[in-house]
């Protein structure tokens, strides 16, 4: 199962469909942000310990969703531009359930939620708009909040540094 973020009502390129690599910035051109080039689905599958399929974008959205294949992990990432980075951080500062997760170039915070295998969220506050990872652990509960919150800093990371 993977959360999505329907309401976010931004447009989005199609995405990329493999590890044929990824372009520094993500980037279509004139700028829009293409979320499925942020990572490839070997990285995410790497990151996540079991193989998911290629990246898949919701239409009407800057959304990505990286399904597990074998009932395993699984990744989303979200890219909602339009806050400055100063009032992301003030929205993310005031949930006490974000930690702020220190090594990060930019604001960042991780929460995590206990239900149907965890659901660990990493956000970022950057420049190109706040950037939203979530990690879906397996259903049958094998999953720690360590081993997402593992996978999401790696990932995270990695697309901070495409969209810098």
């Amino acid at each position: 199962m993977v959360l999505t973020a329907g309401a976010l009502a931004l447009t989005l390129p199609a995405c990329s469909d493999g590890d044929d690599g990824v372009s520094k910035a993500g980037r279509a051109p004139g700028g829009d942000v293409r979320v499925c080039e942020l990572l490839t689905r070997g990285e995410v599958a790497a990151a996540v310990g079991n193989p998911v399929a290629d990246g898949s974008d919701e239409v009407g959205v800057r959304l990505c969703d990286w399904a597990s294949v074998t009932d395993g992990t699984s990744v989303s990432v979200s890219l909602l531009v339009g806050p400055d980075e100063q009032l992301c951080v003030d929205a993310l500062a005031m949930d006490p359930a974000n930690e702020k997760v220190v090594g990060f170039d930019v604001p960042t915070y991780w929460s995590y939620l206990d239900i149907q295998g965890g659901f660990g969220n990493i956000v970022a506050c950057t420049d190109a708009g706040q950037l939203t990872l979530t990690v879906t652990g397996a259903l049958d509960g094998e999953t720690d909040e360590a081993r997402l919150r593992e996978a999401a800093e790696n990932l995270a990371a990695r697309a901070i540094d495409r969209l810098e």
